[in-house]
């Protein structure tokens, strides 16, 4: 769990630096890159409403 946030920092940020490598201008590489953060953003907040909304009772888990 620990290493995730860097991992998606590093995605974003090759994302990025990919976008300019092929010629995109500095304006449309950081259009695309904030649009895909704004995505994973609303795909988080959105999965977040899957979990369940109380934890299950610890007699009812099997170990």
């Amino acid at each position: 769990m620990r290493d995730q946030p860097p991992l998606g920092a590093a995605a974003i940020g090759t994302l990025f630096f990919g976008l300019l490598k092929r010629d995109w201008t500095f304006e449309d590489s950081m259009l695309l890159t904030i649009w895909v953060a704004v995505g994973l953003l609303v795909a988080t907040f959105a999965a977040a409403f899957l979990l369940p909304l109380r934890a299950r009772d610890e007699q009812d888990t099997v170990h």
